[in-house]
């Protein structure tokens, strides 16, 4: 199963759209030659940053961080949104 490029960004700005409501930042980027993805950024420390993307794993499509670890299935915004901002979570202590 591949995701058509429409279907990736529909799922990445509902993502963008979730996370900004936490006050993240997030940028879709559609390189013409390339992929969509997700430029995440913490707010409270932009250097805490990645890019998200989505694909597909055994049928189903999920969001994944650019080294390739799946985060959740798309559908589940709330798992990913958590997943997302703990682990480009500022570290105090």
């Amino acid at each position: 199963m591949g995701l058509a490029n429409g279907m990736e960004v529909n799922y990445l700005e509902a993502l963008a759209m979730r996370l900004g409501r936490e006050g993240w930042y997030a940028r879709l980027r559609t390189p013409p030659d390339g992929r969509p993805s997700l430029h995440v950024i913490n707010p409270e420390m932009p250097a805490l940053e990645d890019q998200v993307n989505v694909q597909c794993h055994e049928e189903q499509a999920w969001f994944c961080f650019s080294w390739a670890d799946r985060i959740a299935p798309v559908h589940d915004l709330d798992s990913v949104a958590a997943r997302i901002t703990g682990v480009l979570a500022v570290r105090h202590g």
